[in-house]
Formats: C-alpha cells, sequence, structure tokens
C-alpha cells in the first residue's frame, strides 16, 4: 500500500477518485480530502453501498497509482504478506459461506477464541496492507454482520492464516477448517506463544482442524 510522503502534499491534477464499487468519477474542486469522503459516502449510500472505512489510507493509496504521483509518495511497510494461495483459498471460503446454512458460533465460543488471540503473539497490527487485502477483510467484516466481541479492539489480523481476527472467531468450526492449508495447519500448531507467559499457545484454529478430522 502507498501513502503521500507528507499529508499536505497536494496531488497532481487536484483531489480526485474513482469509487471501487460503482466507479463513479469524483472529480470536483474538492477543497480537502474530507470534502471527497463526505461526497463518496453520500454516493455510496444512494446506491445502498457500505462507506469505505479507512477512506483517507485508501485514497492515498489509490492516487498514488495515478500519473506523476512517483515523488510525492513512498510505500507503507508491510508485516503481512498474503500469497496467492491465501487469497484464492479466502474467495473460496467466501463462497462457501454464502452458500452455507451452518449457523456462526455462540458468543461464548468466539469470546473464548478472541481471549486466546490476544494472548497471541501471532495477532498483528498490521496498519497499511495492500487494496486487495483491504477489501477481502471489508468482505468478512461484512460476512459476520453486527457480530462483535469484547475484544475487538485488540483483535487484529493472523500472521500465518492472514485472516481478519476479529470476524474470524465468529466463523463456523468446519470453514474454518477448510479455509486452511496443511502449510497454515502446520504453522498454527508449532508458531503461537503466549504474550502473556512465553509458552507454546494452544490455537482453536488447530482445534477446528482436529474436530473436522474426527
Amino acid at each position: 500500500m502507498l501513502r503521500l510522503k507528507s499529508p499536505h502534499i497536494g496531488p497532481v491534477g487536484g483531489i480526485r477518485f474513482v469509487d471501487p464499487d460503482t466507479k463513479f468519477e469524483y472529480n470536483k474542486e474538492y477543497k480537502t480530502v474530507e470534502e471527497l469522503e463526505a461526497h463518496v459516502k453520500e454516493h455510496r449510500d444512494q446506491n445502498k453501498l457500505p462507506p469505505i472505512e479507512d477512506f483517507r489510507q485508501v485514497w492515498e493509496n489509490w492516487i498514488c497509482y495515478e500519473f506523476e504521483m512517483d515523488a510525492k509518495c513512498c510505500p507503507v511497510a508491510e508485516d503481512i504478506k498474503r500469497s496467492f494461495e491465501q487469497y484464492a483459498a479466502g474467495a473460496k471460503a467466501y463462497v462457501r459461506r454464502l452458500l452455507s446454512k451452518e449457523k456462526f458460533v455462540k458468543q461464548d465460543v468466539a469470546e473464548k477464541r478472541a481471549a486466546t488471540c490476544v494472548d497471541c503473539n501471532q495477532n498483528l497490527a498490521n496498519i497499511g496492507h495492500r487494496m486487495s487485502q483491504f477489501y477481502t477483510d471489508r468482505f468478512m467484516r461484512h460476512q459476520v454482520g453486527n457480530r462483535f466481541t469484547s475484544l475487538d479492539k485488540q483483535l487484529y489480523t493472523c500472521k500465518i492464516c492472514t485472516c481478519l481476527i476479529r470476524s474470524k472467531v465468529h466463523y463456523p468450526s468446519k470453514e474454518v477448517a477448510e479455509s486452511l492449508s496443511d502449510t497454515e495447519v502446520g504453522r498454527l500448531t508449532r508458531e503461537p506463544r503466549s504474550l502473556s507467559n512465553g509458552q507454546k499457545l494452544r490455537c482453536w484454529q488447530s482445534e477446528c482442524v482436529e474436530e473436522a478430522r474426527e
């Protein structure tokens, strides 16, 4: 993901944006990014689309790919690397969830999973990820709807499976197991450590895999 070297840099050609869903071009003479964001929200509301979360980050990444912006932009450090195979697995999981009649787990199960992740060294706050990952995460948030846990503000991205944890804790065990590759299952067994005591941590996703294999 890219960002402006300074928030005060004016983009070449003025403040503008193309909606990722409707392809509508926002090219009025906006004085600020906030004014643009308000127009984007209004347009998306009219088209019954959710607002674009973290709009400033999304807009900076988009404008930095525009003509003559190379010298004005720089990359954001990325700690999470999501492979093509992981994107493909995520897409399959997304389709399965759309077609599935299986319910999300109960609240107490989601809370227990969340508590495990909060204490895990693989729970990584990855601000500034790729646009493709941004929209993949948004799909997961959309699927779980208004479900949440009391620990959501401390749940980020799993460094191993690269999924958005605050959403994944609600998924049925079978779907969690199906979303993981053999490599990820092995890493989830070996690598998680407790932040509180440094000891090996038993990941709830590994338990989902074991349950599915029974």
